[in-house]
């Protein structure tokens, strides 16, 4: 732990002051922000910590990787609370996470414009979600609460050379803490307004032979965000009104996992997650309906319906609801029920190879029950029940030979599901039980090279994948319909069909380091995202139509940079993507509220995206990103006519930014006190790619589903490091959306067969709350003496004090650098006249890797630092090699990824006629 003097009375308000001033600064709009929120620690070198990502299968500096990647530390994770994907949300430029209408268990992901709107498991992602590499394949359920995530990366751009399923906008990869072996662990409790409550928690138990044990869990919950009341209006059309709350949540998960150290060489990593969550839905406030169509009471075709009175009139979220309940008037519900499998062998061949298999099962039963007029008239009223599998094995061999580093791999999938849709309609009137079942089987081969050249004095790097891409989709459909009085008829028969697909996707990447701190790139990558079949046609023929594949050709160009000795690192990402035949669902409720695919044609996408993170002073860090996008159609064929330039394009607001500022009010033997403040903005958005005009036809008016500019701040106090027996505590206090920005996310225009009734869903309102966490069984050990990168002075030895020297790594290198060599010559120099006979030569390293990879990367350090000694006249005699691995790290930290301490070789004398 950084310990700091504590400060003055006059110094701590001045503090206040200043996280104040910076705080208060936030409400003004930012250009040039960050990589991630701010993280609370820094580099021995009292610069920002490096970065480290694993974005391309192996662990590099964050400004090595030619990648426009976002990445989110276990530290600043559990600073924040965040335990799903929806918590990063507004972090990463050009990155929308947006909560599905009417659904909290799904998300929908954009990235660079590139989004799949519809959550229907007949649906691919456009962005890729990973945990640990196994491939989370469809939006419903990919909400799951985790406690205990180690680091996640956002990837923007297509990705398919390096990674299980070819993903055409990006990729999240969501990567768990791995079992210690040792006895440690937290536990939070924390509670809020709403009635919320949490805990969360983690336990690592002693290894047991080759077996490390971790065991994690969340139960959290919250009373709803909006009451319902009795109909007001006492209409007699009215079916008995649903008392309760909406947007409540009580979800639960767990998981366990289980590390096998089979051998020195070989790792098992099993884990099995479960999640059940059980909500009642958003609600589906009434905004709008049609001028002159069936719900307005001036219109000569009105239904005689009253809907028009039930209108939220006042903007934002309503305070209170009134509904009947979902289909056939029943109580409104959500639950989403998933487990699964995963197991990773990893196999540390050699130095230079290492071989890897990832194995997936997954099942989800979701369900659902939803009120769709937001009123207490049964005019909208629909019931969901999918249960779905899927499977996935990917077998990787990645390594080094001479100046080429390679990953090559071959990915399976497959998938099936079915899907009951039951929906009601105009008091019962109109019935349609929806039904529809798919499936695929993937294979795909994929491999990347790089080449680092002897020229230019070892700085380029040339880099080339490439991807082959087979799939077969199936898909299914049945309808039947009539009215509540009557058995239903057969609307649309029994239907299938299959179709294949296959690709072949290239990418290419120049990469040059001007300096060590500076890298620039250029980058050309193929997306591609295979077709399949409409489960929600109107017809029999579209069903059994298949709509076609999306690609995307992404040309990019980036320059990551470090400056001020680590205080400042800004990068820069600027890119044109040319997408053809995007796949894009239309809404409609012309028959059952039903989803048309249109192939809309081509596209150009272009952007810029700032990230920055700063350290002005030592005990202020600040981070920020902005992302600009401009979005054009360039043909979107609608019944034969190009409406290019009357269609909206779906989440792509053209500015998002963020900006976070950590301020370290004090740090003492008291404890830790941090100061935490989150800005997120987002411009307006359209939710459909519907028309401009007021007065388009069936496929509705993109206005009347425009989410509302974003402007969301939070904000956390921790005290932190609190020592207590066997442990310490965190106490914080924080609050959410803190000044009510009424912000609608997203809605439902149902068309003129519905008379334009709309319906709007807004994002949730400020919340404030407060946890403690208790951390038991780690130990922090005093640091040994240090030495700088500069040669320590020449001096006698002082009796009785050992010597100690540090020798400094870079990431998985064991090659002395000129800083290293100097620092060891010195050594061996002092040992001379303090009479050394032994010299303890310890290799460390930090905490990411297979054991069997870690022992070997920390002996060949120590070896290399022996060597240089000998050669410094050192007997080999007198040198004792002690390989340490990732165990018995010299300095623990909560985030296993950013350890730079702990790449290192230390050198202690030992025996000399002084020491």
């Amino acid at each position: 732990m950084l310990t700091m003097i504590l400060p003055s009375r006059n110094g701590l308000r001045n503090r206040l002051l200043a996280a104040s001033a910076i705080a208060a600064g936030f409400a003004f709009p930012a250009f040039a922000q960050n990589a991630a929120p701010a993280d609370q620690s820094t580099a021995s070198t009292g610069g920002l910590e490096e970065i480290v990502v694993t974005a391309e299968r192996r662990e590099e500096k964050l400004r090595d990787v030619p990648i426009a990647v976002t990445s989110f530390s276990a530290a600043t994770l559990s600073s924040r609370n965040i335990t799903d994907i929806r918590g990063i949300q507004g972090f990463a430029p050009n990155v929308a996470i947006v909560q599905s209408p009417g659904y909290q268990t799904e998300a929908d992901i954009a990235v660079r414009g590139g989004v799949t709107i519809n959550p229907a498991p007949y649906w691919d992602p456009t962005v890729g979600l990973y945990i640990d590499g196994v491939y989370i394949p469809k939006a419903i359920g990919n909400v799951t609460d985790m406690a205990d995530i180690d680091h996640v990366e956002v990837l923007r751009g297509p990705q398919g050379t390096l990674y299980g399923r070819n993903s055409l906008g990006g990729a999240i990869n969501i990567v768990t803490q791995k079992p210690t072996g040792q006895l440690e662990g937290y536990i939070t409790a924390g509670a809020g307004n709403y009635g919320s409550t949490q805990v969360r928690g983690n336990l690592n138990l002693p290894k047991i032979g080759i077996f490390s044990i971790a065991l994690s869990g969340v139960m959290q919950g919250h009373d709803g965000y909006i009451n319902t009341v009795s109909d007001p209006l006492h209409s007699p059309l009215a079916s008995p009104s649903w008392l309760g709350k909406l947007d409540s949540v009580n979800g639960r998960s767990g998981r366990i996992a289980i590390r096998a150290d089979v051998t020195d060489d070989i790792t098992l990593d099993y884990a099995f997650d479960i999640s059940y969550q059980k909500d009642t839905p958003n609600y589906s406030q009434l905004t709008r309906v049609g001028a002159g169509n069936i719900f307005d009471p001036t219109s000569p075709v009105y239904l005689g319906i009253p809907l028009a009175s039930y209108i939220q009139h006042s903007p934002g979220p309503s305070n209170a609801a009134t509904i009947n309940g979902g289909f056939n008037g029943s109580r409104v519900f959500e639950i989403a029920n998933v487990r699964a499998h995963s197991l990773t062998a990893t196999w540390d061949v050699s130095d230079e190879l290492t071989l890897k298999s990832i194995s997936g099962l997954r099942w989800i039963d979701w369900s659902n029950n939803l009120d769709l007029d937001g009123s207490p008239l049964l005019v909208a009223g629909t019931e969901l029940f999918t249960h779905y599998h899927s499977a996935s094995e990917e077998l990787q061999a990645s390594g080094q030979i001479d100046r080429f580093h390679y990953t090559v791999g071959a990915f399976y999938f497959e998938d099936g599901g079915y899907t009951q849709n039951p929906q009601e309609f105009f008091l019962g009137g109109v019935v349609f039980n929806s039904q529809y079942g798919y499936a695929t089987q993937n294979y795909a081969f994929y491999g990347q090279v790089d080449y680092n050249p002897p020229v230019l004095d070892d700085k380029l790097t040339v880099t080339f994948g490439l991807r082959y891409n087979n799939e077969t989709k199936f898909g299914s459909r049945f309808e039947t319909g009539g009215t509540a009085f009557a058995p239903l008829t057969v609307l649309i028969p029994y239907e299938s069909a299959t179709k294949n697909y296959d690709s072949a996707t290239p990418m290419a990447v120049l990469k040059y380091a001007v300096t060590d701190d500076i890298n620039v790139y250029a980058k050309f990558a193929q997306g591609f995202k295979s077709g399949g079949f409409n489960g929600e046609a109107p017809s029999a023929a579209e069903a059994v139509t298949p709509f076609l594949p999306e690609s995307v050709d992404e040309y990019e160009v980036g320059l990551k940079t470090r400056w001020l000795d680590g205080r400042l690192n800004v990068n820069v990402a600027g890119f044109y993507d040319v997408h053809s035949d995007l796949q894009l669902s239309v809404f409609t409720a012309t028959g059952a509220a039903a989803s048309v695919v249109r192939n809309a044609g081509s596209a150009d996408i272009s952007g810029v995206e700032f990230d920055i993170q700063a350290l002005p002073v030592s005990w202020l860090s600040l981070t920020g990103a902005v992302g600009y996008l401009n979005t054009a159609y360039n043909t979107f064929i609608n019944n034969g006519i190009n409406v290019a330039n009357d269609r909206a394009f779906p989440y792509a607001p053209q500015f998002t930014a963020s900006m976070s500022a950590d301020a370290t009010l004090m740090d003492n033997d008291i404890g830790r006190l941090h100061f935490i403040v989150d800005y997120r903005h987002s411009d307006a958005y359209y939710e459909y790619p519907y028309s401009f005009n007021p007065a388009a036809g069936p496929e509705g008016f993109a206005g009347s589903t425009k989410a509302s500019p974003q402007n969301i701040f939070d904000a956390r106090l921790r005290l932190t490091n609190i020592d207590v027996p066997d442990g310490t505590v965190d106490i914080e206090m924080w609050g959410k959306n803190i000044f009510n920005d009424k912000y609608r996310i997203n809605g439902i225009d149902f068309g003129p067969g519905f008379g334009n009734m709309t319906i709007s869903y807004y994002g949730d309102p400020p919340t404030f709350g407060g946890d403690v966490t208790y951390h038991f069984g780690k130990h922090e050990e005093a640091p040994a003496e240090t030495a700088a990168y500069a040669a320590p002075p020449v001096v006698a030895p002082a009796p009785s004090v050992p010597k100690s020297y540090l020798v400094f790594f870079d990431f998985n290198k064991s090659d002395l650098t000129p800083q290293a060599v100097t620092i060891v010559d010195q050594a061996a120099h002092n040992a001379g006249p303090a009479g050394v006979t032994k010299l303890e030569v310890t290799g460390h390293t930090d905490t990411v890797g297979s054991d069997a990879y870690n022992m070997r990367l920390s002996r060949r350090r120590a070896e290399s630092v022996a060597a240089q000694l000998e050669k410094n006249g050192v007997p080999s005699s007198e040198i004792e090699i002690i390989a340490k691995g990732k165990r018995d790290p010299l300095v623990p930290t909560a985030d296993g990824v950013k350890e730079p301490q702990n790449r290192r070789v230390q050198i202690v004398y030992e025996g000399g006629a002084t020491s």
